[in-house]
């Protein structure tokens, strides 16, 4: 498993999409156990957390998008990639600034709550 430090990257974010059913589920998949982690092959930095989002219905990924951070300047890739993977619409998506997630650095297991969606350049 690798170190968080292993991805940190100025000026990316990574972003990964799903549908969970709530924030309480997402608060235990990403803090309570280690299942992210497990997932995605990466310890978490407990004083970097992601941003996040956990809508009550699914909504189009523009509408998740555009609640983050400088969302503006990676929206466009997020939008397309989303799409590309079928995730037109969706209820959950989390956030990492500064941070270049690369799944072929780890191990990912196959079957994983949430998606990732790439690494994408922002400012």
């Amino acid at each position: 498993m690798k170190d968080y430090a292993f991805f940190q990257r100025a000026g990316y974010v990574s972003v990964w999409i799903g549908r969970l059913s709530s924030d309480e589920e997402l608060d235990s998949y990403l803090n309570m156990t280690p299942q992210f982690e497990k997932e995605f092959g990466f310890k978490l930095n407990e004083a970097d957390m992601p941003e996040t989002t956990v809508e009550p219905e699914a909504v189009p990924a523009t509408a998740l998008v555009d609640g983050f951070s400088w969302s503006k300047s990676y929206r466009d890739g997020v939008i397309e990639a989303a799409s590309a993977l079928g995730y037109d619409t969706a209820n959950t998506m989390v956030v990492f600034h500064n941070f270049k997630y690369d799944p072929t650095d780890v191990n990912v297991q196959h079957s994983t709550k949430l998606v990732f969606l790439g690494a994408f350049p922002f400012s």
